[in-house]
């Protein structure tokens, strides 16, 4: 046997033990950060922009538009009232459908498959009696002033528009003018489940 055949050998052995070391596991990342150390608001929003399709399996029915600052938080009131237009019962939004997908032997994870689906706010609200209407609407209320208590006062806010499964829509996010930072709290394109591969 020559050299050049043990080495190539030795090689191969090295790869198909690195492979096997490699294990997947499912984590939330930041789609405006993730994999990119751009510290403007622009480049941030170009990174969502391109991270998001990255990470769906139907990234065909997703379409960004653009994105513009239309405002600026001056107290409480105003970040309550851009979540009551993105967060009411009858509205549409996003929402990303996780299917995880183990291996049967050992659990371990295979593969994770995102959708991007539109999700109607609690769904069709005349199958609820007139007191439960109430109650989902008052949660509702509740969690919006709960992210709105989190937005800053001199926050920017950023209208995201795009097209999804055909239906045109509009996202609100804030963010910090003296970090650039884009919050998180509350944002769904801030919360991305994907598998990344780690090792033992």
């Amino acid at each position: 046997m020559t050299k050049k055949t043990i080495y190539a050998i030795v090689i191969l052995l090295a790869i198909v033990l690195n492979v096997n070391a490699q294990k997947l596991e499912k984590r939330i990342i930041d789609p405006f950060t993730y994999g990119s150390r751009v510290e403007s608001i622009n480049g941030k929003f170009k990174n969502m922009f391109k991270n998001i399709p990255k990470f769906i399996d139907n990234s065909n029915e997703i379409k960004f538009l653009g994105y513009n600052e239309i405002g600026t938080i001056n107290n409480v009131e105003d970040a309550f009232k851009f979540l009551s237009k993105m967060f009411y019962v009858g509205g549409y939004t996003i929402g990303f459908h996780t299917q995880v997908i183990t291996n049967s032997k050992n659990n371990n994870l295979n593969s994770l498959k995102v959708k991007a689906v539109i999700t109607h706010i609690g769904g069709d609200s005349t199958k609820y009696s007139h007191e439960e209407l109430l109650l989902y609407k008052k949660k509702l209320k509740n969690r919006n002033k709960k992210i709105a208590n989190q937005v800053k006062i001199g926050d920017e806010v950023y209208q995201i528009n795009y097209v999804l499964k055909g239906r045109k829509m509009r996202y609100y996010v804030f963010v910090n003018t003296k970090t650039k930072q884009v919050m998180t709290k509350g944002n769904i394109f801030a919360k991305m489940p994907v598998a990344v591969s780690s090792s033992h």
